[in-house]
């Protein structure tokens, strides 16, 4: 069953959030205290992917050193495509610099947040609430959009 804010499985299903928060378990294994955010990001959260589309997911870190970091990311999503999960994991620094201002905007723009079990970062509350429900507003457990 998925929180209030968790809008994954109303997007790509069951099945895809279900194996986006394992990778996102997995990622915050090999990076403890450190992960800002997962986001999916790209033709899957457009909702206009092919069955053979990857799984576009931005992962912000702090203090990530790119090139043996990202390989990092790389081999996490290893096991996932060994399961026709084809997780495409970009790792990038959660002070967001420097990163190409495009890449960041289309994130901005298209991004669903990869909840834990236990809600949503800061950095992910972003791309939540926009034009969402506001968590401070829950009747009967449900989120309510305020006016």
């Amino acid at each position: 069953m998925s929180a209030p804010w968790d809008r994954l499985p109303s997007i790509v299903g069951d099945d895809g959030a279900e194996m986006l928060r394992r990778f996102r378990a997995a990622v915050e294994g090999a990076f403890p205290n450190r992960l800002g955010a997962v986001v999916l990001f790209g033709a899957r959260a457009r909702e206009n992917a092919k069955p053979d589309s990857d799984w576009e997911v931005a992962v912000f870190i702090e203090d990530l050193e790119r090139s043996s970091e990202g390989r990092r990311l790389s081999l996490l999503a290893v096991p996932f495509h060994a399961e026709g999960f084809y997780v495409s994991p970009l790792g990038l620094p959660a002070d967001r610099t420097p990163v190409s201002p495009d890449l960041l905007a289309s994130i901005d723009c298209e991004g669903i947040p990869v909840p834990s079990p236990q809600g949503l970062t800061a950095d992910e509350f972003h791309y939540w609430r926009r034009d969402q429900p506001d968590l401070h507003e829950l009747i009967q457990g449900q989120p309510v959009r305020m006016a």
